[in-house]
């Protein structure tokens, strides 16, 4: 009887035992599993941040167009003879530009708005460009870089632009 005694206490000691260390690895699994959530949650969302920088990084910012001065003349003119509007331009932001676009507003109202060919620009690279149009009033133009996006989407940088409120003559 005494050792049936012992030998119950032991066992109902080693049941108690193995009891709590199997409710401390069932609690454990749940705060392992919240760990890992949140873990994954912030790994997710520093992934969506990088890629809405990168994405960011390809707009407008870094673009820059200044006109290039001839001693004190301004390379932004209309050429009478010729009927040509004629401009020298330097890309002086730190990203490529696709192109340039022309607009111009005459005094009527109309606007014209075209795409010049042959127009990219790397940074620190210049550009010599003339555009046939026959000047009959008052004309405000302006030179708009543009990048493409993607495959086709063409993206006007309006804040580099270079405006001319009133076209003089050459």
């Amino acid at each position: 009887m005494f050792f049936k005694n012992l030998y119950m206490k032991h066992y109902q000691g080693l049941e108690l035992k193995m009891e709590s260390e199997i409710a401390s690895k069932k609690s454990m699994s749940p705060l392992l599993a919240t760990i890992l959530l949140i873990a994954f949650a912030v790994a997710i969302g520093a992934l969506i941040i990088n890629i809405t920088i990168n994405v960011k990084t390809t707009s407008c910012e870094n673009i820059e167009l200044s006109l290039k001065l001839v001693g004190d003349k301004t390379t932004f003119c209309y050429a009478e003879q010729e009927h040509k509007i004629k401009f020298v331009i330097e890309n002086t932001g730190q990203q490529s530009i696709d192109g340039v676009s022309l607009r111009i507003i005459d005094a009527n109202l109309n606007v014209l708005e075209k795409d010049l060919q042959g127009s990219m620009l790397k940074p620190g690279q210049v550009l010599y460009g003339s555009f046939p149009f026959e000047k009959k009033s008052k004309v405000s133009v302006e030179i708009i870089p543009f990048i493409v996006e993607g495959e086709s989407k063409k993206v006007l940088c309006h804040e580099s632009s270079i405006e001319v409120s009133d076209l003089k003559n050459c």
